[in-house]
């Protein structure tokens, strides 16, 4: 289907489904009627129900773009997408007491914890949805191989963070994190529906991911992989800063933890419905 011309074109196609077009009808607070009304041009939206348009709408990014072509008072965002984003200068200082402060037992958590949370305030500030996850090379035993990623820290925002599981997955050269891990080299996908096979391992609602490897002089220790719900998300500004991420995440890994790549050779994992039961009972079956 081609891209649409305008917001109003848009938000037509969205509309044509009744499902859809009651839920943002509820949404904005407005009779579906109206909708159909600013779809064919006899109306036109107050600002905040553009706005509004904007927040609740799931193809965002374009929507965006098209409003500000017909309401000025909106370019100003788009030109602040494209601003570079950097990460906080107060925040490198609480990660770098946190560094200095935590216990052994609770360090890499809280690291992870304290940075997922500041990149999902940053890269997804209107909770559209869009889950992190941090995938660390599996330990092999001796001089084995590393053949699987094991991702155990993750969070998410709304609507996502409710559907999140909390049993661990393992990821391999399947997925997004496994090509990472693999090339030692950052990859984005911006339309999961294109490729099927990265798939298996993510919430269905998730369209668009890019990942960064975890390295320390050459040497890996995984990857930050971050999906969105929407297509087409990550913007050049938001990759730097996710690379930037990367490289702070780094010191939640002890050194023995990172591997040289020539020790990554990764295998296949079966996806994530066939993984889910033999985990959903672990912890019952350790203790």
């Amino acid at each position: 289907m081609d891209e649409p011309q305008n917001w109003r074109e848009l938000l037509g196609r969205v509309i044509n489904d009744p499902l859809e077009r009651q839920r943002l009808a509820a949404a904005l607070n407005v009779n579906a009627i109206t909708l159909s009304r600013w779809v064919n041009g006899s109306s036109t939206p107050r600002l905040d129900n553009v706005r509004n348009l904007i927040d609740t709408l799931p193809q965002q990014q374009l929507l965006l773009t098209l409003i500000s072509r017909d309401f000025p008072e909106f370019s100003s965002d788009v030109a602040a997408d494209e601003e570079p984003l950097e990460i906080p200068s107060a925040f490198y200082a609480q990660i770098l007491s946190a560094h200095a402060s935590i216990p052994d037992p609770l360090y890499f958590w809280s690291i992870c914890k304290l940075i997922l949370q500041q990149m999902l305030e940053q890269l997804d500030p209107r909770r559209l949805g869009m889950v992190i996850l941090v995938a660390q090379c599996t330990p092999p035993t001796g001089q084995n191989k590393v053949r699987s990623l094991r991702g155990n820290a993750r969070q998410g925002t709304i609507p996502l963070s409710n559907a999140l599981e909390q049993e661990p997955i393992f990821l391999g050269a399947e997925s997004l994190s496994g090509r990472v891990a693999a090339t030692c080299r950052p990859a984005t996908v911006q339309n999961i529906d294109e490729e099927s096979a990265l798939k298996d391992h993510l919430i269905p609602i998730l369209r668009s991911g890019t990942a960064y490897p975890i390295l320390r002089r050459s040497r890996i220790a995984g990857c930050i992989a971050i999906t969105s719900t929407q297509i087409d998300y990550f913007t050049p500004a938001q990759l730097n800063l996710i690379h930037h991420y990367a490289n702070l995440i780094g010191l939640a890994f002890q050194p023995e933890e990172f591997y040289d790549p020539s020790r990554i050779e990764l295998g296949v994992m079966p996806p994530t419905k066939i993984q889910r039961p033999y985990f959903s009972t672990f912890r019952q079956r350790v203790a």
